[in-house]
């Protein structure tokens, strides 16, 4: 016998959304849905209507990593880094040109250096994650700073202080469990990049794009 499908439920409230799903217990129904919106072979909502846009997708894993946070539904903020702190090539804060300062960019492959600059909450369940670069307007998949001893130190609201390392190409991920809203800043040979803005959600190249959205006036940069 095929077992029946559950019945349609509700996803309207926070309690339904991290409710235990029906259909796969080990999953929460935000969880699961995300798993759904993602399938291309039974996807929801399924044809004829539109999927759901990649902005759609990343928000809902970014929610779903940072342990569903509880707030107010206001406009994402990615913040600004305090500008005295900046270090980029002896211009003015964030009006430099787009460039790749390293001139390597991301080719293949899974690991520390796979897709700098693009958002890993697409694909990762990281709680905090995202790319440090020398220079404030850097093209996607190019290459972060190859520096050592570069750490992005993250102060959580309880005020425990978790470290990450940055890797060669640039890329800090953590699946620490960090209690938003967060202070962040990048820690380069003494000197500091902090970020002003408390945060809730820890998929920082979401806003540190090369433009910078959300508020966010771009990359992440050393300090």
């Amino acid at each position: 016998m095929i077992p029946a499908i559950p019945t349609p439920q509700s996803l309207v409230t926070f309690a339904d959304l991290t409710a235990i799903s029906l259909v796969d217990q080990t999953k929460t129904n935000a969880q699961e849905s995300l798993v759904r919106i993602e399938n291309t072979v039974a996807p929801m909502p399924p044809l004829p209507y539109a999927p759901a846009t990649a902005a759609d997708i990343a928000a809902l894993q970014k929610w779903i990593s940072a342990g569903y946070p509880k707030q107010d539904c206001t406009t994402l903020d990615g913040g600004a880094f305090d500008e005295s702190s900046d270090a980029s090539l002896g211009v003015a804060p964030y009006t430099g040109p787009l460039i790749c300062s390293t001139g390597q960019t991301y080719n293949s492959g899974n690991g520390p250096g796979m897709r700098p600059g693009e958002p890993c909450s697409n694909c990762h369940n990281f709680t905090i994650a995202g790319t440090v670069y020398k220079t404030e307007h850097e093209s996607s998949l190019c290459n972060g700073s190859d520096v050592a001893g570069a750490n992005v130190v993250v102060t959580d609201i309880t005020g425990a202080v978790t470290t990450i390392p940055v890797t060669s190409e640039g890329n800090f991920y953590t699946t620490n469990a960090i209690a938003g809203p967060f202070q962040a800043k990048v820690v380069y040979q003494g000197r500091e990049q902090v970020m002003l803005e408390p945060q809730a959600t820890g998929s920082c190249n979401l806003c540190h794009t090369p433009v910078g959205a959300n508020s966010a006036p771009g990359r992440i940069m050393l300090p």
